[in-house]
């Protein structure tokens, strides 16, 4: 009887992001699970562990929304033919082969793009608005004069003469990481260079010979959805978009969800915002391939997002936004958020205004509360990020991110940006 009544125990399953969920008897595969709740999960070789094309996440922590906690520790171990499908970093982060992971207890898996027969389509249309292009970032092209042992001034300082001169760009500053790769970019451009200028204050990058074009990146962080579009600078049009589901949403549903999945797990902000993050990544490789450009091709990011979703994407910690009165942060380096309540809304300012204290200099963010479609902008500049970048002290895997739309770069974290 013992025996018979262990078979018939059942435990909570839940598929994200699709959110079908359903109680499956104990030692049935996930594969089993998904094909009884209706989640289309890829699978060619039936279930044999030969075409490794059911990989799935296991999601760790409480999940109030739901009354369970979710822990690898309710599913099978991991035997040695699956683990031949996965790196250590797969591993390490939770993933697992659909097919071969047996239930143990109650858990909640989310089922990877690559991995779903039917993929989610999630369309965000551009329009077309009548617009005055004025970039933040606009592209020089120069001519230096070589240097010879008569005229042997330094590269930055002739680049600067030079720029100063043909296009009145004074009292300019440029990016460390630019200056180090300065003299190789000069002369692999036989001394024509283009020279990419955020502001009219600081030189962000530098490329050999003469590039007319430059790519800057809108996008829209929605609580259930996140949208891409990539923009031409020199004419404002929109050269291509991706879009996809918040990776966000298997933590939570809605705003309050993901602001409580932030208080009762101790990890929870900063599993949150790795999920944008790479996220993010994924809608920045997708444009530039769609495009043909390499992501340090885009100079420039806008982000916008309601409030929650612009504190998680800061590493902010949303909670208060959750509890009355709903204050939101206001930390020094952003423009003050003009909207009191989780969803964002509230009018937005004529113009946008560079914070005066910026925490790190090489970093320029702006942020700005607006309404539900667009509510904080935030700007960007980076180049050639190829390390991973840190914001608070947390890791972020941006190699390679937006040239200079990455965030901050690990040997910059400490105070002062020496």
């Amino acid at each position: 009887m013992a025996g018979s009544k262990n078979e018939d125990e059942k435990y909570l399953v839940i598929f994200q992001p699709s959110g079908c969920r359903g109680y499956i008897q104990k030692g049935k595969t996930l594969k089993e699970a998904s094909v009884a709740l209706g989640v289309d999960l890829e699978g060619v070789c039936g279930e044999k562990a030969i075409c490794g094309t059911c990989k799935v996440r296991i999601e760790e922590g409480n999940f109030e929304k739901y009354g369970i906690k979710s822990t690898r520790e309710n599913l099978s171990p991991m035997g040695t033919t699956e683990k031949k499908f996965f790196n250590l970093r797969q591993q390490q982060d939770g993933y697992r082969l659909a097919c071969q992971t047996h239930i143990l207890g109650n858990v909640v898996i989310f089922v990877p793009e690559e991995s779903r027969m039917g993929k989610q389509v999630v369309r965000k249309a551009a329009t077309n608005r009548p617009m005055r292009v004025n970039p933040a970032v606009r592209k020089y092209c120069v001519e230096l004069l070589k240097a010879t042992l008569d005229n042997n001034v330094g590269d930055w300082e002739r680049l600067q003469a030079e720029l100063s001169k043909n296009f009145n760009l004074n009292h300019l500053t440029i990016d460390y990481e630019v200056l180090l790769d300065l003299q190789n970019t000069v002369r692999e451009g036989d001394w024509k260079v283009t020279v990419s200028v955020w502001q009219g204050k600081e030189v962000i990058k530098i490329e050999p010979g003469f590039v007319e074009k430059a790519y800057g990146l809108a996008v829209d962080v929605g609580t259930s959805t996140v949208a891409g579009y990539l923009c031409d600078l020199t004419d404002g049009s929109v050269v291509t978009t991706a879009s996809m589901m918040n990776p966000q949403v298997v933590y939570g549903e809605d705003v309050m969800s993901r602001i409580s999945y932030t208080m009762t797990n101790p990890n929870g902000l900063e599993i949150l915002n790795n999920a944008i993050i790479d996220g993010l990544n994924g809608i920045v490789s997708e444009v530039a391939a769609a495009a043909k450009i390499k992501r340090t091709d885009i100079v420039d990011m806008t982000l916008v997002g309601n409030t929650c979703m612009h504190h998680i994407f800061l590493n902010i910690n949303p909670r208060y936004i959750g509890l009355s009165p709903f204050p939101p942060s206001h930390p020094p380096y952003i423009t003050p958020l003009i909207s009191r309540s989780v969803t964002g809304d509230s009018r937005c300012p004529r113009k946008l205004r560079r914070a005066t204290k910026a925490l790190i200099p090489p970093a320029r963010w702006h942020v700005l509360l607006e309404s539900m479609v667009r509510t904080s902008c935030i700007s960007l500049p980076r180049e050639n990020s190829v390390r991973p970048l840190k914001w608070s002290g947390l890791p972020f895997p941006l190699p390679g991110f937006l040239a200079v739309s990455a965030l901050i770069p690990a040997s910059l974290n400490a105070k002062g940006g020496r």
